[in-house]
């Protein structure tokens, strides 16, 4: 069939057929990709494709972050949680980010959305809630499970989300 969408050679996004270098599939499943990327590494692009979109999906469509929301995202330098932070900040939400440990506080520094990052390894995360977060979280993008889990659930604002 002839494509007049794109060119040969020129990179592109689908959703389906797993972590492939190569793979043939129709045009009409595939989205051009932003110049802005069209030199970065394949697996940084899979990456942006899975990763990215559940993000996006979770934080703009299951439960949409608005401007003022408190929104924390565990794991914050994690697969999603890295693009949930700034898809969070971008949306106008005050940031809580979490890391498990010292050596993930630059790296979630780095990507410069988060307005404070809870090492968990030195910090109580339910303290530091209820202490800098009185009126509590309105969504947590959470994946980590067990304490973490457990304090979100106790400092979710009124009418606040967990994603999980």
């Amino acid at each position: 069939a002839k494509v007049d969408t794109f060119t040969v050679g020129q990179q592109v996004l689908f959703l389906g057929g797993g972590y492939t270098e190569y793979v043939r599939v129709a045009a009409r499943r595939c989205l051009p990709t932003a110049e802005s990327l069209a030199k970065s590494p394949p697996a940084e692009l899979t990456a942006l494709r899975i990763s990215g979109l559940t993000a996006i999906v979770a934080l703009t469509r299951t439960c949409p972050v608005q401007k003022g929301d408190v929104v924390l995202v565990s794991a914050c330098c994690g697969g999603t949680g890295h693009f949930a932070t700034q898809i969070a900040k971008n949306n106008g939400a005050t940031v809580i980010g979490t890391v498990g440990s010292t050596a993930k506080l630059q790296p979630a520094q780095q990507l410069n959305a988060c307005d404070r990052i809870v090492d968990l390894s030195r910090e109580d995360l339910n303290g530091v809630l209820k202490e800098e977060f009185p009126q509590g979280v309105n969504v947590a993008y959470e994946g980590v499970g067990g304490k973490v889990l457990q304090a979100v659930c106790q400092n979710l604002a009124p009418g606040g989300r967990v994603l999980l």
